[in-house]
């Protein structure tokens, strides 16, 4: 069918304010803007380009005359970019033996015309296809001639004629910071001697919408069955607690709303109710000076004992025109790393003395854990980075028995350098990330993000093992970055039982009383007598003689 078509630069888990979907340079593909709820959007300075398609069966050509389309825009909306091509099915078509172009010049009216009206040309065309970017180009024609190349017949290819277009402003808005909608209006006739009476045009184009600041809602809905009910018909409920997180490269203010609602069954003469509180609302700026930090956190701890440990990182920096790299040493747990990772003068029977300043001597009074356990751990797998949460990062691993968090003092190789050693000499012992600082938004804000996860495998370990990594001093590859960040504390996996197995036997004669002690069963006589009965599975022996009688 003849018509209009516009597609943008469209590439998937970009937003409209990203080069990637702004620039077809940049974008992996484009899209019909009308293709799916929400794709007729573009934001201010995005390239469309606009498709004129003809279809021959429904054209019903005449003798002598030329088929011409126009395609006109408001000055100030959208800006000539070029790349013009005109083709029918697979062939393209020739300047100046199948088709002419003609193109016109910034003039009146500057609004939308009304009422379903076309624009009207008052200054004329010129021949010729215009210079790439020339701003003062508000409409496009092209006059398609009847030649061997170009087939009219009712079953033949359609004719498209393509080019791109920038979407510059809003005339009704010199900021620029659009929410309104920016049409451009093609016409479609047949010609003869250039005769320009317009038969009919449509209107077609996008939604040009402005950045906004990020935000969240929390919505919370609590239902307390039958709480604890005082004399006076108060029902206490214990605090409720939630946690937010936005995104690395999140700007702007964060909007947080928290609504409760409480629905209380009725208890005794004290009818059922319901209880609400006005939603809470607070803004949060998310900081565009410079800022930096990083957090080591355990996945799950305890952990059962033969499970996989996790653990997760987040490491940033942030500010204007900052660039390089932010280089940080994510250093594995190891049996040996107490007085070395938390300080020489750190004693394990003193855990709060002054020796225990870090890796980095930063640390005052240190009284977390170190690791001890059974046992071994592998990694199996290459670290995994979230590609939504970290810039461009480089991850190497090293096999060096050093404890230290500086870069420096490792030897590093990649995943794939990493699995051509012997598996006798694949224990990690490091793991570096190098993030690159990269452009945050169309202003001077930069960002440097790691955001992933590390999964170690283990191996004969038994309760109350511990596994703690640590995290070193992030280090700036610019000379002028300024002070570093000092070393965060680390974070502790520990282990316990996944489950107690065995044969248990019931006491039918006597007053005994049993209960469980570690990996023990005591047996208690009320007289005050004991007896121990380890589980069999854990101790491989068989069951002792019962105080009284077993079944």
């Amino acid at each position: 069918m003849s018509g209009k078509l516009i597609t943008r630069p469209w590439t998937r888990g970009t937003t409209l304010f990203d080069t990637a979907s702004m620039e077809f340079a940049a974008a992996a593909s484009q899209i019909d803007i009308n293709a799916e709820p929400g794709f007729d959007a573009v934001a201010v300075n995005t390239q469309i380009r606009t498709h004129l398609m003809l279809a021959p069966r429904q054209l019903k050509p005449k003798a002598g005359m030329s088929l011409t389309a126009d395609d006109l825009w408001l000055p100030g909306e959208q800006r000539w970019e070029g790349d013009l091509q005109v083709t029918q099915g697979d062939v393209t078509l020739s300047q100046g033996v199948d088709y002419d172009i003609q193109w016109t010049a910034s003039g009146e009216p500057s609004q939308a015309p009304q009422d379903g009206g076309c624009l009207q040309v008052a200054d004329g065309w010129t021949d010729g296809l215009p210079a790439d970017g020339d701003a003062g180009v508000r409409g496009i024609r092209v006059i398609l001639h009847d030649t061997d190349a170009v087939d009219l017949d009712a079953d033949a290819p359609r004719i498209g004629a393509s080019f791109v277009v920038r979407i510059t402003k809003s005339v009704e808005d010199d900021a620029a910071s659009g929410d309104r909608e920016v049409n451009d209006w093609m016409t479609m006739r047949w010609t003869r001697n250039d005769d320009a009476s317009m038969t009919g045009c449509s209107p077609n184009g996008v939604w040009v919408t402005s950045p906004r600041d990020p935000h969240t809602a929390l919505g919370m809905s609590v239902t307390a069955v039958s709480p604890q009910v005082g004399l006076t018909g108060v029902a206490d409920l214990p605090p409720i607690v939630w946690h937010a997180r936005v995104s690395n490269r999140a700007t702007g203010v964060i909007q947080v709303t928290a609504g409760f609602t409480a629905n209380l069954d009725a208890n005794g003469a004290v009818p059922a109710r319901s209880a609400a509180r006005s939603a809470a609302q607070q803004s949060t700026p998310i900081a565009g000076n410079r800022i930096q930090g990083a957090r080591l956190s355990a996945v799950r701890t305890p952990a059962e004992v033969g499970d996989d440990i996790a653990y997760t990182f987040n490491i940033l920096a942030r500010g204007p025109n900052r660039d390089g790299t932010l280089t940080t040493v994510l250093r594995m747990p190891a049996n040996e790393d107490d007085k070395a990772m938390r300080g020489e003068g750190c004693s394990s029977e003193e855990p709060d003395a002054d020796g225990c300043t870090g890796p980095d001597g930063s640390w005052h009074d240190y009284s977390g854990a170190y690791s001890r356990y059974h046992g071994a751990w592998s990694l199996e797998e290459p670290v995994t980075l979230s590609d939504a949460d970290s810039t461009p990062t480089q991850v190497r691993y090293s096999v060096d028995p050093v404890f230290s968090g500086n870069a420096d003092d490792y030897t590093w190789l990649t995943w794939d350098q990493l699995q051509a050693l012997e598996p006798s000499r694949r224990t990690v012992t490091a793991v570096e990330l190098v993030s690159e600082f990269s452009a945050l938004d169309k202003d001077t804000l930069t960002l440097a993000a790691a955001n992933g996860t590390i999964n170690l495998h283990t191996k004969g370990n038994r309760p109350d093992d511990t596994y703690v990594m640590w995290v070193g001093t992030p280090q700036f590859s610019h000379p002028d970055d300024g002070a570093q960040p000092t070393a965060p504390f680390p974070a502790q996996v520990t282990t316990v039982a996944s489950s107690i197995s065995g044969t248990l036997y019931n006491v039918v004669a006597g007053a005994w009383r049993m209960s469980a002690t570690g990996s023990s069963w005591m047996w208690t006589p009320v007289s005050g007598m004991a007896c121990s009965c380890r589980m069999m599975a854990r101790c491989g022996t068989s069951a002792p003689t019962p105080p009284d009688s077993w079944v």
